[in-house]
């Protein structure tokens, strides 16, 4: 009898559990709900819009039972994990150009997750940059200004120096461009296009990216065989009062920087020690301002780029003509991809999984499935010398600036034909697309 009761307790017993996983835990009782309900791992996510369309980059802030934030990818999706159940939460999402309906969400987790916790951005009163390619026209020290709507050059801005690398502040509506061979970098309204001020850093100033969730901009230490010393310094800059805020000393020669502001990392290109061994790419945690261990890739890596929502990095090898795939999350080589003689220059459509790489010697680009990390048709044939390449995630265009035939080519990234080509100054080494 007393076997036959236990049988039947554990029947019971396991019949209970059956009936939680079906209905869950949010009807039960709180002092049952406690034997029974477990989860480590209980979250609360939502979408930030804009007009009904998803808004990326937008900081969410969450406090009370614990304190995060969590940055909106490109469908405007965020997350917080691991939480608490029975605490109380306030979600706020930020953003200097925009205010949000609702300002802010109050929840409370009651044994499951939550998810649709939404907000819809209004437009502020501030002017926006937006529809905008700055390219910067190298030996003509100048920026030229192109409308993307039209790809038609609205504006020419000159420069007390070399045209660098280039980035851009939404909020400030501020562009910064360096100089490769002096320590300045100028300062431009992208609403006037007048020259705001010039930044003088303690070295040679060459890639910058900026941090749009912080308004800060990364700057780093240019030098190769030619401008001695080697780049082995990153500047974190203000935007907006200019102030250096710190230091980051990473690398042996420095090449390029690229952004992943989700994930709150930069990832950093070094030739390294020399042509003869592998190039190293280097994480750095901008939440904490500190250099991780560098990553092993192909030989002497130039252009960099991020996919942040499948947790890729992507490093072009200019000494071997390969693109290196790596995995942010371990830091682990994926692979590496083939491509065409001398590449300089990546950049990522992450809307449709889409790469493009510039091959500086033959005078194209490959694109790249970025799902399959394998090429997709053909090269596409643009000018002499393609320099760089960024991209219009919205129009799925990609800007290729070609350094010999003083040209933009314009590419549909889907289609991977070139729409058009654009005129500009002297030698255009860099471009900055605003969408």
């Amino acid at each position: 009898m007393r076997k036959k009761r236990f049988l039947i307790r554990i029947l019971l017993y396991c019949l209970m559990l059956m009936f939680l996983i079906v209905i869950g835990c949010d009807i039960i009782p709180e002092d049952i709900r406690d034997e029974f309900c477990h989860d480590d791992d209980y979250s609360i996510s939502g979408r930030v819009t804009l007009s009904g369309v998803g808004l990326s980059n937008v900081a969410v802030h969450l406090t009370g039972g614990d304190t995060q934030t969590a940055i909106t990818d490109q469908r405007g999706d965020y997350k917080f994990s691991n939480l608490d159940n029975g605490e109380e939460y306030t979600l706020s999402p930020s953003s200097g150009t925009n205010t949000f309906n609702p300002s802010s969400i109050d929840v409370r987790i009651h044994g499951s997750s939550i998810k649709g916790v939404n907000f819809a951005t209004v437009p502020c009163c501030i002017s926006i940059t937006v529809n905008r390619v700055y390219v910067s026209n190298y030996n003509d020290n100048s920026v030229s200004v192109i409308d993307s709507t039209t790809n038609n050059i609205i504006a020419t801005i000159g420069l007390t120096h070399k045209a660098g690398a280039s980035a851009f502040l939404p909020e400030l509506n501020r562009l910064y461009v360096t100089s490769m061979e002096t320590d300045e970098i100028t300062v431009i309204d992208t609403l006037t296009n007048a020259v705001i001020t010039t930044i003088n850093l303690p070295g040679r100033t060459g890639s910058i990216v900026a941090d749009s969730t912080t308004n800060k901009i990364y700057v780093a230490e240019h030098g190769n065989n030619s401008l001695l010393p080697l780049g082995t310094q990153v500047w974190v800059i203000n935007g907006s009062s200019y102030a250096l805020i710190d230091t980051i000393t990473v690398g042996t020669n420095i090449q390029n920087l690229a952004i992943d502001i989700m994930n709150r990392r930069i990832f950093l290109t070094d030739f390294h020690s020399s042509a003869a061994n592998p190039g190293l790419i280097f994480p750095i945690n901008i939440s904490t301002n500190v250099a991780l261990t560098g990553i092993s890739c192909g030989i002497l890596p130039s252009g960099t780029a991020v996919h942040s929502t499948t947790h890729r990095a992507y490093a072009t090898n200019s000494g071997d003509d390969s693109v290196t795939v790596i995995d942010t999350i371990d830091n682990s080589v994926v692979k590496a991809i083939i491509v065409g003689d001398n590449p300089q220059a990546i950049a990522v459509d992450e809307t449709i999984d889409r790469g493009i790489v510039t091959n500086y010697n033959d005078n194209n680009v490959t694109l790249i499935n970025t799902s399959k990390n394998k090429t997709v048709d053909s090269p596409v044939n643009v000018g002499t010398h393609p320099a760089w390449v960024s991209i219009d995630s919205v129009r799925h265009l990609a800007y290729v600036v070609n350094f010999d035939s003083n040209s933009v080519s314009v590419i549909n990234i889907q289609t991977g034909v070139v729409i058009d080509t654009i005129t500009v100054g002297d030698s255009p080494f860099r471009v900055t697309v605003v969408e």
